[in-house]
């Protein structure tokens, strides 16, 4: 791999400036069933029944319940790549092109959420190694967060105890969220992994437009969501489930490797707080607390400073500047470039292009032909 000591995050401060990002706007949405099959509807959008904890000073939901009818995600959802995001796009692309005819949409980079989270916590993390691939065509810039060695072997490594943590955020949501407005949420169900809702946003950090998918755990509001301009309106919901910290070294470890993630993925949406329930060892969640985002970092300056958000956005603002300088003079459907980062071993994020057809390749031919087919005179 080429070697590029850019961006150089080592040499960020506190005092680094915070970059300037517009507020994340709502440009659409769509659903995923039990079997991951996309559906532009509002059908898995969920609702907030604060009834179930609100005026209640304790709670007693148990998390493991129903879990020998929890309903995984299907092996099959590994291969999507960013498959919805494209068929969003082919479905709304009049909503999003480019009126000046330079890009075949508006934005310049196309990415779920997750990809730019992982980004942003990249200056504080010594541990997380990933890559990213990147594809140009008609203009935009096409970025999919690649499954390491690592990561399969530590899925592969998961015990039946690690797999049962990993449905307790699920569980979690269906004590508190409903099917509709003022219903009462469901837990007896069984866990469906699959299905999911999404929010499609638009945003531009320091001159970089974006794109971006981001799964949501539901609204906050009263009121039947019936459209796009009701989704606009009302408060999107954040729920999160931790065992409470009673220790220092507890409380620091939250800062550093979890606390980072639930702010970055927040603040990218707009969200203003996140429902915390209080877990104990067995999996019962005794408390629900709300965290206000903007209070996040003041907490984490409790504990040397561990992350800032100024660091994390600028970090990255100068990955997509990376990223769009490497790619300026390519615009092609085969060719792709490769970012990886590794904190155990690489001082510097790398590169590397694979040109012609190759086995990176990610964006599917018929979106390829579709891009083709709507904006065939750019090259």
């Amino acid at each position: 791999m080429t070697s590029q000591l850019y961006p150089d995050f080592r040499n960020y401060n506190p005092s680094t400036p915070f970059p300037k990002f517009t507020k994340p706007q709502i440009v659409g949405y769509f659903s995923l069933d039990e079997n991951r099959t996309y559906h532009e509807t509002l059908e898995n959008l969920k609702y907030l029944c604060r009834d179930v904890f609100s005026n209640q000073e304790t709670v007693n939901f148990d998390l493991n319940r129903e879990y020998k009818n929890y309903v995984p995600k299907p092996e099959s959802a590994k291969n999507e790549k960013i498959d919805h995001l494209l068929e969003f796009i082919t479905k709304n692309y009049e909503n999003l092109k480019d009126e000046k005819g330079e890009k075949f949409i508006s934005s310049e980079f196309v990415c779920f959420r997750g990809l730019l989270r992982l980004l942003m916590c990249t200056p504080f993390d010594n541990r997380e190694h990933w890559i990213i691939s990147a594809q140009r065509y008609k203009g935009n810039i096409y970025l999919c967060a690649l499954e390491t060695e690592e990561k399969r072997q530590n899925e592969a490594q998961k015990t039946d105890k690690d797999r049962l943590f990993c449905s307790y955020g699920f569980k979690f949501e269906q004590y508190l969220m409903a099917e509709a407005p003022n219903a009462r949420p469901r837990p007896e169900l069984p866990v469906k992994e699959a299905e999911e809702f999404c929010l499609m946003y638009q945003a531009t950090l320091n001159g970089h437009k974006m794109l971006y998918g981001a799964e949501m755990d539901g609204v906050d509001t009263k009121n039947e969501v019936k459209n796009l301009k009701d989704l606009q309106n009302v408060k999107q919901v954040e729920l999160k489930v931790k065992r409470e910290e009673q220790k220092y070294y507890q409380k620091q470890n939250f800062v550093k490797f979890k606390q980072i993630k639930w702010w970055c993925q927040s603040f990218l949406v707009g969200i203003e707080r996140v429902l915390v329930g209080l877990r104990d060892d067995k999996g019962i969640v005794y408390r629900v607390e709300e965290q206000k985002v903007s209070e996040m970092p003041s907490y984490a300056k409790q504990f040397r400073e561990y992350w800032t958000p100024s660091i994390c956005m600028q970090f990255l603002s100068d990955f997509l500047g990376l990223v769009k300088d490497v790619m300026k003079d390519v615009d092609s459907e085969n060719d792709v470039f490769l970012f990886e980062y590794d904190p155990k071993s690489m001082e510097e994020v790398r590169f590397e292009a694979f040109h012609g057809p190759n086995r990176h390749s990610f964006l599917p031919q018929s979106y390829l032909r579709f891009v083709q087919n709507t904006f065939p005179n750019k090259n």
